[in-house]
């Protein structure tokens, strides 16, 4: 709460400093020294710095990093709200998730160059490529489907099947009765994940480096 309020006296304005502890699950902590801190709990020490003098426009590097996914959710539900009461959010993350489901427009940047940019719909519109027929824990199937003229996409134990109509998954799915195997199905659209994977060749890493 000191290092908090800290924050709160260096500038004109503050708001309920116990309302911001309790908003990101740190109330419990208020008496606990900073350096015991989890790092996961740290990072939510540094957004409470950056909310407790109720600005209009937040920059946020990074501010999951760290975090279970309880504690992630929590933190997503303050940007959130955040962003219902007007207030501008720029947060940079790696996790495509994150992006999807907090942004209104999104910039994918690579070696300091924007490479991309618009709303997630948009990206995956222009960039997310066809919806996916995965076939769970079937990697034995690919030579199978292969001969039969199919396109698959091994990711893991899975295979993906891309279609873009109903006319081309009736297809594979009666492709599939050929084949005679009891198979667990799932339909899977494009995402954030898979425009940046189409833009940049791979996959971004925990670290927020290029697979």
């Amino acid at each position: 709460m000191e290092n908090v309020r800290f924050f709160a006296k260096l500038y004109g304005r503050s708001v309920d400093i116990g309302e911001i502890l309790k908003r990101l699950g740190l109330w419990g902590r208020r008496r606990q020294r900073f350096d015991k801190l989890s790092g996961g709990l740290k990072q939510r020490v540094g957004l409470a710095a950056a909310l407790v003098n109720g600005p209009e426009l937040v920059f946020l590097d990074e501010p999951t990093t760290g975090l279970d996914p309880s504690a992630r959710r929590g933190v997503w539900d303050v940007i959130r709200e955040l962003s219902r009461e007007g207030k501008t959010v720029f947060l940079t993350t790696h996790y495509m998730e994150e992006a999807e489901y907090l942004a209104d427009h999104i910039a994918i940047i690579n070696k300091g160059r924007i490479v991309a940019y618009g709303s997630p719909s948009e990206l995956i519109r222009a960039h997310g490529g066809a919806r996916r027929l995965v076939l769970k824990r079937m990697a034995r199937l690919r030579g199978e489907l292969e001969n039969l003229g199919i396109e698959v996409e091994e990711r893991g134990s899975d295979l993906e099947l891309p279609f873009t109509n109903i006319r081309e998954l009736h297809s594979l799915l009666d492709a599939l009765k050929q084949l005679g195997d009891d198979v667990e199905l799932q339909i899977r659209s494009p995402g954030i994940e898979d425009v940046f994977l189409n833009l940049l060749g791979s996959r971004i890493t925990e670290e927020g480096a290029l697979a």
